[in-house]
C-alpha cells in the first residue's frame, strides 16, 4: 500500500482541519442529511463523511439504512483500514468497483476482513475563507460503500462531488461569519480605546 502519511501529516492540512472544527457534534449533526442523501440516492448500504487526522480516520457522519448495527460506520479506524486516506493524499477521488482486485486497496483491513468490495470516495476541501495557506486543503472525504462489486456511474461520481462541495460551501459561511464577527470585536475594542484615550487626554 502506498504512503500517504506525509501528506496526512501536513501541518497546514491539519490546522485547516482543526479551523473548520468538522469533528465537534454540531457540525455531525449538519452533515447527517448530507450522507443520507449519499444512501438513498446511490442505494448503497452505507454512506460516510470522514476527516483524516495524521493517523486514523474519523467518521463525522454516517448512514446506513437498513443496518442492523448501523453504529459500525461510526467508529475510528487505522489507517491500515482506511480507503480514504487515498483520497485526502491524492486529492483525487477514488473509484473501487472491486476491492478485491484492487491494487491500491486489496489488502487494506476494511477489503479482507470488513467485507468492503466497492467503494467511491470524493474529497472535502478547505473553504477559501480560512486563507492562504489552508483554503482548499483537503479535510476529509464523502464516500460510499458496497458490499459487492458495482460499476459507478459518472452521475454517482457527480452526485458525491457536490454533496462535497455543498459540505465546503457551509464552511465557506461559517468561515465567513466568524471572520466578520472577529472584524466586529477588533472595530468595537479600537473604540473602546479611542473613547478611553480621549477621556484621559481630558
Amino acid at each position: 500500500m502506498p504512503d500517504t502519511s506525509r501528506a496526512l501529516q501536513d501541518a497546514v492540512r491539519l490546522a485547516a482541519l482543526e479551523a473548520t472544527d468538522l469533528r465537534s457534534a454540531l457540525r455531525a449533526e449538519a452533515l447527517q442529511p448530507i450522507v443520507r442523501i449519499a444512501a438513498r440516492a446511490l442505494r448503497v448500504p452505507a454512506a460516510q463523511v470522514n476527516v483524516l487526522t495524521a493517523d486514523k480516520q474519523v467518521p463525522v457522519a454516517a448512514c446506513a439504512p437498513g443496518d442492523s448495527a448501523p453504529a459500525r460506520w461510526e467508529v475510528e479506524v487505522g489507517l491500515e483500514s482506511s480507503y480514504c486516506q487515498h483520497v485526502v493524499a491524492s486529492d483525487t477521488p477514488l473509484v473501487v468497483d472491486d476491492a478485491r482486485v484492487h491494487a491500491l486497496v486489496r489488502h487494506s483491513l476494511a477489503t479482507t476482513e470488513g467485507g468492503i468490495v466497492a467503494y467511491a470516495g470524493v474529497p472535502v476541501h478547505a473553504p477559501r475563507a480560512l486563507g492562504a495557506p489552508m483554503a482548499g486543503k483537503v479535510l476529509g472525504t464523502v464516500c460510499a460503500i458496497d458490499f459487492a462489486p458495482r460499476t459507478w456511474t459518472d452521475d454517482d461520481m457527480a452526485l458525491l462531488a457536490d454533496l462535497a462541495a455543498t459540505i465546503t460551501a457551509e464552511l465557506e459561511v461559517r468561515a465567513l461569519a466568524a471572520r466578520q464577527a472577529a472584524f466586529d470585536v477588533a472595530a468595537v475594542a479600537k473604540d473602546a480605546l479611542g473613547e478611553a484615550g480621549a477621556a484621559l487626554a481630558e
